[in-house]
Formats: structure tokens, C-alpha cells, sequence
């Protein structure tokens, strides 16, 4: 399996993890998913879900940041010093994401 295919089977699994949203308006959806929220509501959804209703203003995603996260990964290494230092899973699929967006 090439490495472009494992990075892809990654970012995949990436956005079905789900995040906390609140909603700015309350929606109901019955389409390919079934959804029904108040205004002001938070709640977990699929990362991909998240975006796309962000997208359209219906949501505020309440991720981490990732500067915070890049900064706390540099501190680990600066600490670390010359050990390799681990990552999260996920922390380059997540950086990716935060520079396309």
C-alpha cells in the first residue's frame, strides 16, 4: 500500500471522528442523516458533519485550536530534547485540515 493511501484511509477515519458543535439556530434534518436541534444546543457530530454545517453558519465547532496544539507539541520536544517525542495519532491529518481551512 503506498503512503498517499494510508494518509487518505487517516483523513478519512479523521473526519468520521465525531467534535463538539453549538448549534446558532435550531434544524431539522431527515435526509442522509437524521438530526434535530434547538438553538443553542451542543452536542457531538461526525467531524465531516461539523464542517459542512459550519459552512453554512448553522454551527460553532468547539475544537481545539491547533496553533495551541502545534505550540504544546514544540514544548514537548524542546523538553524531550534529543528522544523522540510522540505525537497524537491524528496530529498531522489534523494540521492538514487547520491549513486547508
Amino acid at each position: 500500500m503506498r503512503l498517499a493511501d494510508v494518509a487518505r484511509v487517516y483523513a478519512i477515519g479523521y473526519m468520521l471522528e465525531p467534535i463538539r458543535v453549538r448549534f446558532k439556530r435550531s434544524i431539522t434534518l431527515d435526509t442522509l442523516v437524521k438530526l434535530d436541534a434547538k438553538e443553542d444546543e451542543s452536542r457531538a457530530l461526525p467531524r465531516w458533519l461539523a464542517k459542512v454545517l459550519a459552512m453554512h453558519g448553522i454551527v460553532d465547532i468547539q475544537g481545539v485550536d491547533m496553533g495551541i496544539e502545534l505550540l504544546r507539541a514544540l514544548s514537548r520536544e524542546k523538553i524531550a530534547g534529543d528522544k523522540l517525542n510522540a505525537l497524537k495519532q491524528d496530529f498531522y491529518i489534523s494540521i492538514k485540515v487547520f491549513i486547508n481551512d
